[in-house]
């Protein structure tokens, strides 16, 4: 059973009603209420209380009252003042977690380590909710609240399996209240309530009841046989319990396992090792607590870095061993001293020898010009070509066939995700599934014609060459960052490349495009489309979605104006449907300086006709990639009236058919038989035709019948249209409204002045427009 480290003498203590609580000098400070109480004591006075509703100020004010009965477990935030001038001066705040730990004598569970696999499995004994956490270095490395009733899983980064092996004291797992929600990343608050003092977090330790270990704790080496003793690395020292060598002596160290007095002649030394009780090593789902390691015996003992392993297939695959300096004389090459044979065979030579941080070995280059596919590692033998190429030493270096990230993604920011490279934005690559690799040891190297890549905080991002288009693998480089300790670099180093590969995934080579609004009010950058009419020098800028009036001679001088430069860099091909009467064409757009032309064709067109020109994104072709939840805006339509005339004189007969005359008494009435010519003015609306009331002026001889008179009218009149309209034959039923005056009545003692009204018939028109 997992059991605190040290067992606390105030968990028999009997309970104190007040605590006080020193936070220190700092500005700000995190401590942790252990234990419930009911009166806070601070050394200065207490000068705000936030979000902490169930507590309030005492008397004196150092003092700060927690009511039991409205407990809320959590981080609560005071003020306090940070000198001698009180609340009026600097203050210091406090946040203070409230959480009581259970104080009990028992185990609160089963802990058990997966060493290899960076995670730790914990069984509460107790029914309850609980939190596990990980503590690194006095920093909260991980934290996983567990539910009731269920077993906990915590995943850890490797930097603390590294410390909880090689340094105990600096990694621990503890078993914490729900409540307790430490912030990863911040310090272990010091925990206050359980005794004098305060408790750090390493008294708070479980003892794992099982560590469990995927893969031996000593690696498959070889040893010089040049040396009179060896030391050999354990990964995890306090595992080890009892060793045991057939042809050397061999004892157990701190950090692992010396041997000496090794038997040259035998070829090799098995190491027998057995591990202390609660650590296991898993073979085949069983738990072992023995194993054993072969330790080959060499002249020149290969040391190679076996934390990184070949990739399975790839070409011209480069890797560094390193050999005892007194394996050659100093001034020897190498490469016309030393051969290489692999198993399974594989054309290997020396390329390079390199300066080694370390004088007492030698840095070689080794280049592998296919490695095997298949299997799980390769050996490599180092020969001396004199001598019938006597063997001087082997290493087995490790071959993984899982190495190429799966299922990688491309994505635009701020357009989303995308199946191709954008070649004029950059698309960021992203997996399907986490991998440390991509990470750490891989890099996205570019493809010259194709496209560049580059990394920054975020990750990789690639960006296709500007005309670049086709589909094309990314290329992968092998970069392992585990090479430079093994070189005696510095970690921040340029890693040397080891491999080049092609991704299994292709990607297309294209423009993103994106939609461009064309309502110039939605257009960041003015209006990309204008259509413009009338001769050069003197042409007309035409109003969208408006009725716009030309001369319709000038008819055939509109065109469409594309501002290339106006299109947004980023923004790709712009395929535009035009349409204007019978003309309906494709144009495809992209950003540049200058603009672009294109005539607008009127067709078979009469004055006062209309013509309708509609610019309008071709969405239907799967040109565009669109944008969440993007409004596509309008489409960009211009109404051309082809005339600019509103008015229209015309010339007619009228014989008036039933006229009445409103004056004297003694010509008041119908009047008889009349006939004359009318002129008109007539407004002419959009459609071409007429408004059908107008003013009318004309000349009548009425009276025909009896006493002739000459009249001159004018007034309103309703022209009714009913054959050949607007043509010189043409003929309609009128209705007038006329002033009259006749001054052949004056000869009469007749008054001149009357006011006639009726219908007449018209036949006959001559007309123009104004």
């Amino acid at each position: 059973m997992a059991a605190l480290c040290v067992l606390l003498p105030c968990v028999t203590a009997a309970r104190a009603e007040s605590l006080l609580v020193d936070p220190g000098p700092a500005i700000e400070a995190r401590l942790w209420l252990g234990r419930m109480v009911s009166l806070l004591e601070f050394p200065r006075v207490v000068c705000r209380l936030d979000e902490a509703t169930d507590w309030k100020i005492g008397d004196p004010p150092t003092r700060v009252e927690i009511d039991a009965a409205t407990f809320r477990p959590g981080w609560h935030r005071l003020a306090v003042a940070a000198g001698d001038q009180g609340c009026a001066g600097p203050q210091q705040t406090v946040h203070l977690l409230l959480a009581p730990l259970p104080l009990e004598e028992a185990a609160p569970g089963n802990l058990t380590v997966w060493f290899d696999a960076r995670n730790a499995e914990f069984a509460p004994a107790r029914p309850g909710q609980g939190r596990l956490v990980a503590v690194l270095d006095g920093m909260v490395a991980a934290s996983q609240p567990c539910r009731d009733h269920e077993t906990c899983l915590l995943d850890v980064e490797a930097a603390f399996w590294e410390a909880f092996a090689a340094t105990p004291s600096r990694a621990g797992l503890l078993w914490l209240p729900a409540g307790a929600d430490l912030p990863v990343g911040q310090p272990f608050p010091p925990l206050l309530g359980l005794r004098a003092g305060a408790v750090g977090w390493s008294e708070l330790r479980l003892i794992p009841e099982r560590v469990v270990f995927n893969a031996p704790l000593v690696a498959e080496q070889a040893l010089d046989t040049a040396s009179p003793r060896h030391e050999i690395e354990v990964r995890f020292p306090e595992a080890l319990d009892q060793v045991a060598c057939d042809v050397a002596e061999c004892r157990k160290t701190a950090t692992g396992v010396r041997l000496f007095q090794v038997d040259p002649s035998a070829g090799r030394v098995r190491l027998n090792y057995t591990l202390r009780p609660r650590f296991f090593l898993q073979r085949d789902r069983r738990l072992l607590r023995a194993d054993s390691v072969v330790l080959r015996l060499e002249r020149c003992a290969i040391q190679a870095p076996l934390e990184v392993p070949l990739l399975s297939g790839t070409l011209n695959h480069r890797l560094f061993i390193k050999i005892p300096a007194d394996c050659l004389s100093a001034t020897e090459p190498v490469e016309e001293r030393l051969a290489l044979r692999t198993r399974p065979a594989v054309r290997a030579f020396l390329r390079a020898e390199h300066p080694a941080a370390d004088p007492a070995v030698r840095l070689l280059e080794v280049q592998l010009e296919r490695v095997p596919v298949g299997v799980e590692q390769l050996t490599l033998t180092l020969l001396e070509r004199s001598g019938g190429a006597r063997r001087l030493g082997a290493v087995n270096l490790p071959v993984v066939s899982a190495f190429e990230p799966g299922r990688i993604r491309l994505e635009v920011p701020a357009v989303g995700p995308v199946e191709f490279i954008p070649n004029n934005r950059p698309a960021r690559l992203l997996l399907a599934f986490d991998d440390d690799r991509f990470s750490s040891d891989l890099t996205v190297e570019d493809r010259p014609g194709w496209y560049r890549s580059s990394r920054d905080a975020d990750g990789w991002s690639v960006q296709g060459e500007p005309g670049s288009a086709g589909v094309v693998p990314l290329r992968l480089a092998y970069r392992p960052r585990a090479l430079n300790a093994f070189l005696g670099r510095a970690a921040d180093e340029p890693v040397p490349e080891l491999a080049l590969f092609d991704t299994q995934a292709r990607f297309e080579v294209r423009t993103l495009n994106l939609v461009v609004p064309l309502v110039p009010e939605r257009s960041p950058t003015g209006p990309v489309i204008e259509v413009e009419c009338g001769p050069p020098g003197h042409a007309r800028t035409l109003i969208p979605g408006s009725l716009n009036r030309i001369p319709f001679s000038q008819r055939d001088s509109c065109r469409l104006v594309f501002h290339l430069a106006r299109l947004p860099p980023d923004a790709g091909l712009q395929r535009l449907r035009v349409q204007a009467g019978e003309f309906n064409q494709v144009i495809t757009l992209a950003p540049g300086p200058g603009e672009l032309l294109a005539s607008i064709p009127p067709g078979e067109r009469n004055e006062y006709d209309q013509l309708t020109v509609s610019v309008a994104h071709d969405l239907l072709s799967g040109h565009y990639t669109l944008l969440p939840r993007q409004s596509l805006g309008q489409d960009l339509r211009y109404r051309i009236l082809l005339s600019d005339r509103s008015f229209r004189i015309s010339a007619t007969t009228a014989l008036p058919t039933g006229l009445f005359r409103f004056s004297e008494k003694e010509i008041t009435g119908a009047v008889p038989v009349s006939a004359g010519a009318l002129g008109r003015v007539l407004y002419i609306q959009a459609s071409g035709r007429e408004f059908p009331l107008g003013l009318e002026m004309g000349l009548f001889a009425t009276n025909l019948s009896n006493t002739p008179d000459f009249s001159i009218v004018i007034g309103l009149g309703l022209n009714l249209p009913v054959l050949n309209q607007n043509t010189a034959l043409q003929a309609s039923f009128n209705l007038h409204a006329w002033a009259e005056y006749a001054p052949t009545r004056l000869s009469r003692d007749l008054t001149p002045f009357a006011f006639l009204f009726g219908p007449s018939f018209s036949v006959g028109m001559i007309s123009t427009n104004f």
